[in-house]
């Protein structure tokens, strides 16, 4: 129980670090979560040769496998040599995948109405600020970024306090029965 009990506590306090890292660095967090995709690149690029010679003259061995590894190990070196590069694509990617959806809920609205069906006024409304959000997302993916890695630091803060003091905060301190 006391291994539980110091575990929970080192746990937390880690936890608590991190979150606290997140939130007051969120780009810094960032580039290293790009810079470890980076590297996952260059390992996935380098299995991708290792198995293309492995498999020469088998039916499974293309050419294609040699050209995704260039592909792999080109965007991997940029990932790790600039991550700023690819920063502002995953909001805009996001962004456009949920106006998108927005969109879909305004036109199946529309549909709906045309077709002398019950519109709820809530969906409509929701999918219009669902789609604002998505432009904002868009045209704005530096703030999104670090706001979202900042509300991972504190659910971070939140869950490393609720470990130590789930732990009782006391690893070694006998309790009375």
């Amino acid at each position: 129980m006391k291994q539980f009990l110091g575990n929970a506590i080192v746990g937390g306090i880690l936890v608590i670090i991190l979150g606290i890292f997140l939130l007051v660095n969120p780009n810094g967090a960032w580039d290293l979560i790009f810079r470890l995709i980076g590297i996952i690149l260059l390992i996935l690029a380098v299995v991708q040769v290792v198995n293309y010679f492995k498999s020469k003259g088998s039916p499974n061995q293309t050419k294609l496998s040699i050209v995704v590894a260039v592909i792999m190990t080109v965007f991997g070196i940029l990932l790790l040599a600039n991550p700023d590069l690819f920063k502002p694509l995953l909001p805009i990617i996001c962004g456009i995948m949920i106006g998108y959806g927005a969109v879909l809920a305004l036109v199946r609205n529309y549909r709906k109405k045309k077709q002398g069906q019950k519109v709820s006024g809530i969906s409509i409304v929701l999918a219009i600020i669902t789609l604002v959000l998505a432009v904002i997302v868009c045209f704005n993916p530096g703030f999104v970024m670090n706001f979202f890695m900042q509300l991972v630091g504190i659910a971070l803060i939140i869950a490393g306090v609720t470990m130590f003091s789930a732990s009782g905060g006391d690893a070694g301190t006998p309790r009375a029965r």
